[in-house]
C-alpha cells in the first residue's frame, strides 16, 4: 500500500474538484454566460494547445477585459495552461459564444498572469466582424 503524504492528497483533492467544477462551468461559458463586456471583468475559456500531447486544452478562468487585450490570471503556481502557452502563446478564447483567435504573453511570479490580444476577424459580408456573431467571420487574424 502506497501512502501519500499531505501535500499529495491536497493536490489530488483540488484537482478533482476543478476538474467536477469545469464540467459544469465550460458549457455555460461557451454558451456566451458570463463574459466579460469590452471593459470589464467575468469569465473566459482559454483554449490552449498541449505541450506533450499536442492536444486541445481548455480551462475556465476569471478575466478582466480592456478592449482588444484580455488579462487572465490564476493562484496556482503550477497551472498547466500557464506552461503550455509559454511553449504555444498562439490560443484561442471563448467570448460571448464566440471562438476568437489570441496571441499571449505571459507573467511569471507568485500569480500566473497571461495577456491575450484579441485578433481582429475577417468579416466576409464586408463588415469588421461583429463579436455578437451576427455576422460571418473567419477567425483569421487582419493582417
Amino acid at each position: 500500500m502506497v501512502w501519500l503524504d499531505g501535500k499529495h492528497v491536497r493536490e489530488k483533492v483540488e484537482r478533482r474538484v476543478f476538474t467536477s467544477l469545469n464540467k459544469v462551468v465550460e458549457p455555460v461559458l461557451r454558451l456566451g454566460l458570463g463574459s466579460p463586456l469590452p471593459v470589464g471583468v467575468g469569465a473566459v475559456i482559454l483554449e490552449t494547445t498541449g505541450r506533450k500531447s499536442g492536444q486541445p486544452r481548455s480551462v475556465p478562468l476569471l478575466a478582466a477585459r480592456l478592449g482588444d487585450h484580455v488579462v487572465v490570471s490564476t493562484l496556482r503556481g503550477r497551472s498547466q495552461w500557464a506552461k503550455n502557452l509559454d511553449v504555444e502563446p498562439d490560443a484561442h478564447v471563448w467570448l460571448h459564444g464566440n471562438r476568437r483567435p489570441v496571441s499571449a504573453s505571459l507573467r511569471h511570479g507568485c500569480l500566473q498572469v497571461a495577456a491575450l490580444r484579441l485578433h481582429r476577424l475577417v468579416d466576409h459580408n464586408g463588415g469588421d466582424g461583429a463579436e455578437d456573431g451576427s455576422s460571418v467571420v473567419s477567425d483569421q487574424p487582419v493582417g
